[in-house]
């Protein structure tokens, strides 16, 4: 595994923003994860273990550690039932953490399998999903998490259960350990019938097709940039337009049109207008309605919100 030095990292991300990796690598194993962190660990680097980049705003400034690239990691293998506690007609897939997710629904919708629907189009990786619980009408990764193999930020490698993810919204037990996501099994429940099978197909592209609709992928974005307040019950998009926010601008970051959770890159998009827009939305939103908006975006190579040494996979 080579270790590359000053790597771009914004051809990396959704936002198409950001500056230089200090130091990259793209590990192929979990064994060669342990080595990327071993390495790190002889010269005192802060690490990140990056996905498809997606939920990520890495600074102009870039990042002065090593970043651990999984986008190689991307095996997916088909299998039965794995164990007596899941139901006859679950099928098992075993996958890398770097697969995307959305080729991941896709393969699924075709083979009849059903659990993965609402991840129709969704970007990112399956080992971010996994790692943040990604969620979308309805529906969760933690609803059909078996296990993850990870890497320890000390370079062990172990397996984590459902239990042991501890899930909640949009988080995961590996959010705070900073174990990194080698590959994720999942159970799917099989089609009992061609009208079945149909009506997962129809789901899942659906759900891709709204994605689409609402401009997820005109331009560049790291998607949803505020969590929903549930408690509250009124989503943050939602707020953000009634005040009416749509079509504010950063630089050449703009809240999008269409959809006013989004925050778009006009093309020459900086990390720092990006901020300086969410500061933006933060501040009018808690004083409109005195509700104050939390980022389910990750920052990366800031110094004011810089992750910890031990970084979770994300996107």
């Amino acid at each position: 595994m080579e270790i590359q030095e000053s790597v771009p990292l914004a051809p990396y991300t959704t936002f198409r923003i950001g500056g230089n990796a200090r130091w990259y690598c793209a590990p192929q194993t979990s064994h060669e994860i342990c080595a990327a962190l071993a390495w790190a660990r002889e010269r005192a680097l802060p690490w990140f273990a990056l996905g498809r980049g997606s939920n990520l705003l890495v600074a102009d400034a870039g990042y002065p550690g090593l970043i651990i690239h999984t986008l190689g990691m991307h095996s997916i293998a088909w299998e039965g039932a794995a164990c007596a506690a899941l139901p006859e007609q679950a099928c098992v897939v075993r996958c890398g953490a770097g697969c995307a997710t959305a080729v991941l629904a896709d393969e699924a919708a075709g083979r009849g399998l059903s659990g993965l629907e609402f991840a129709g189009g969704l970007p990112g990786s399956i080992g971010g999903a996994s790692c943040m619980n990604a969620r979308a009408y309805g529906s969760e990764i933690a609803d059909i998490f078996i296990e993850a193999e990870v890497v320890t930020p000390g370079g062990e490698i172990m397996r984590r259960t459902r239990a042991d993810m501890r899930y909640a919204y949009k988080h995961s037990a590996l959010m705070e350990s900073g174990e990194i996501a080698c590959s994720v099994t999942l159970a799917l429940l099989c089609a009992r019938d061609e009208a079945e099978r149909e009506m997962i197909r129809a789901r899942t592209e659906e759900n891709r097709t709204k994605r689409v609709t609402m401009g997820q992928f005109r331009r560049p974005s790291a998607g949803c940039v505020f969590k929903n307040d549930y408690a509250l019950g009124i989503p943050s998009g939602k707020l953000i337009d009634d005040a009416g926010l749509k079509g504010m601008r950063a630089g050449c970051a703009e809240v999008s049109s269409e959809h006013a959770n989004f925050i778009v890159n006009h093309g020459d998009a900086r990390a720092a207008d990006v901020r300086e827009l969410i500061a933006r939305i933060k501040d009018i939103i808690n004083e409109k309605y005195g509700v104050m908006l939390e980022e389910e975006i990750t920052y990366l190579g800031f110094d004011s919100a810089a992750p910890r040494q031990d970084a979770p996979h994300r996107g």
